[in-house]
């Protein structure tokens, strides 16, 4: 008998490769929309009976993996596993996995589309046009501004490469510190506060923890020029929204671009109602390319646990250490 797998991430639906390559394995295959995989009770229904999940963004609860009978691999498309109760799903021998380095490309392409939109603000004068008037906003410049960047692991350094190119003088903060690269692109590392007060622009590209949730808070951003621009490509739990909300209708920074949110999908965000904030759907990384390869990797994951090979990716190691 082929092995059951539910499948919830958006990869499936919208990449054509990578659906082919799923279809390929021979499996039998369970589709199931975001959307509804995001109510819990919904997924809690659907799981039982399978052996793998090829999961995206919705909450792999404690009662989701107890439902679970069977499952042998919860196999993430994307780089954040802060979904997946990972000491429930170690406890019960579920590997899980994700996609690292899959859409560090596409992320760090979005984080200067912001910026660029930050800057100059072009779809204002798109609107203006559309609108039958006329009349010039006035931006700012790239280079000689100071890029801050919070957390230089893939999608940093690559957002680092990028400001580099626009001739920014770069701040990096991160535990893990790679100096070689850092003298590549011409970066510094220094303290979060230094990072905060210096910046002209601000993107967070680090992992959301215990230790990292609401980092963006009233006393941070109180660290912030009020020329400064916020961009949150990372996951929405990093900013207090109530926050930066209020120091947004104060204008107590310039400004800020949000691609994600506490809670998603969001489809009434106050965020959207400002005119000195930018708001996106979670789409940073999304392109053919990301998607294609984050399809790939996590049907790879997959196989391998099915076959009784160890996956790349794993993220909670002691379930072979058991």
């Amino acid at each position: 008998m082929a092995p059951k797998v539910l499948v919830t991430s958006r990869t499936y639906q919208m990449n054509p490769t990578a659906i082919e390559a799923l279809h390929r394995t021979g499996y039998d295959i369970t589709m199931m929309k975001p959307e509804d995989a995001a109510q819990t009770d919904k997924l809690i229904a659907a799981v039982p009976g399978h052996d793998a999940m090829l999961a995206g963004a919705e909450p792999i609860t404690p009662a989701v993996l107890e439902a679970a009978q069977g499952l042998k691999i919860v196999s993430r498309t994307g780089i954040g596993v802060e979904n997946v109760d990972l000491p429930t799903a170690t406890k019960k021998g579920i590997v899980v996995t994700f996609t690292p380095g899959a859409n560090h490309d596409a992320v760090a392409d979005f984080v200067l589309t912001l910026m660029l939109e930050l800057a100059r603000r072009a779809w204002y004068g798109y609107d203006i046009m559309r609108a039958g008037k006329w009349g010039p906003y006035q931006g700012i410049e790239l280079p000689g501004k100071t890029m801050g960047i919070v957390g230089f692991g893939r999608i940093g350094k690559e957002v680092a490469r990028r400001a580099h190119g626009f001739r920014m003088e770069i701040l990096a903060n991160d535990v893990v510190r790679d100096h070689e690269f850092a003298r590549q692109v011409g970066a510094t590392f220094v303290s979060l506060e230094e990072l905060l007060r210096r910046s002209d622009f601000v993107s967070l590209n680090c992992f959301q923890s215990p230790e990292t949730m609401g980092m963006v808070n009233r006393s941070t951003i109180a660290l912030m020029k009020p020329t400064a621009f916020l961009i949150n490509t990372a996951r929405g739990g990093l900013v207090n929204e109530a926050d930066l909300l209020a120091a947004l209708r104060e204008k107590r920074i310039a400004g800020a671009a949000l691609d994600v949110f506490s809670r998603e999908p969001t489809y009434d965000t106050p965020f959207a109602k400002l005119d000195n904030c930018i708001v996106t759907p979670h789409q940073a990384g999304y392109t053919y390319e990301a998607l294609e390869r984050m399809g790939l990797m996590a049907i790879d994951n997959m196989v391998a646990v099915l076959e009784g090979r160890r996956p790349n990716g794993v993220v909670n190691p002691e379930v072979y250490e058991r």
